[in-house]
């Protein structure tokens, strides 16, 4: 789960599909979903959240489609800008789509970004919902080397790095009782033998924030050899305002 996002779900206008209140009472005042899904918005209210308390998310809702936002580790950098556009398309049935380019310039006093896409389709309601995503990122930086010079002066030469990794995954999310759902993760990169694992319990003990805790796994593997994943404790959380 790399990510957990509030969203409200006590409204007379239905974000699931319908036109009309579908949510008990218990259950709209603590509706909290996964990051990976493509529910609508609510205008003009922010949403954050925090992964392992070092990486930062907030975006805003211009509206009940399109939301903007930044993302930061807590030191600054690398820190990037994101634009979200969720679209209802059938009943109990998201279209998403998400857009993000970030400085990397932690790595080099040159020039470095990185950036990417997603796109992501989500059915299903507040109890249970699933969510199937692909995309890619994109990394451009410059790595240094100091050489010995004539003299005993040094000189610093740059090397270009541009890696491109596409990446597929799936999401799901299921209420376990009026406050915990049990939420899971996984996506790879294809193309450089990497996946991940989430599974998580994601709790609503106040209204307006959810704490999420869990297990990730990492692990590479290729045609010449294959690594065990490593596992290690996943916390998170996040906000409405």
């Amino acid at each position: 789960v790399s990510n957990i996002d509030f969203v409200s779900g006590h409204t007379s206008h239905d974000t699931i599909g319908g036109g009309m209140q579908i949510h008990s009472p218990g259950i709209a005042q603590s509706y909290y979903v996964t990051s990976s899904n493509a529910f609508l918005l609510e205008k003009g209210k922010f949403y954050g959240s925090s992964n392992y308390l070092a990486l930062y998310n907030i975006n805003y809702a211009l509206n009940r489609n399109f939301s903007m936002g930044i993302s930061s580790l807590i030191i600054g950098a690398p820190s990037g800008f994101s634009v979200k556009g969720n679209f209802e398309i059938a009943h109990k049935t998201y279209l998403g789509l998400e857009g993000i380019v970030a400085s990397l310039f932690y790595l080099s006093p040159k020039t470095s970004y990185g950036l990417g896409g997603t796109a992501k389709i989500t059915y299903g309601d507040e109890k249970t919902n699933y969510t199937f995503f692909a995309g890619y990122t994109q990394t451009e930086y410059y790595t240094n080397q100091r050489m010995g010079g004539r003299r005993g002066g040094r000189s610093v030469t740059y090397n270009y790095h541009d890696i491109t990794a596409p990446f597929v995954g799936f999401a799901f999310s299921n209420q376990l009782s009026n406050k915990s759902s049990f939420v899971g993760e996984f996506f790879t990169f294809p193309t450089v033998s990497t996946s991940t694992l989430s599974a998580a319990i994601r709790t609503s003990v106040k209204q307006k924030t959810s704490w999420v805790w869990g297990l990730q796994t990492i692990g590479n593997f290729s045609a010449n050899s294959t690594q065990a994943f490593i596992l290690f404790p996943y916390f998170g959380f996040s906000f409405r305002i």
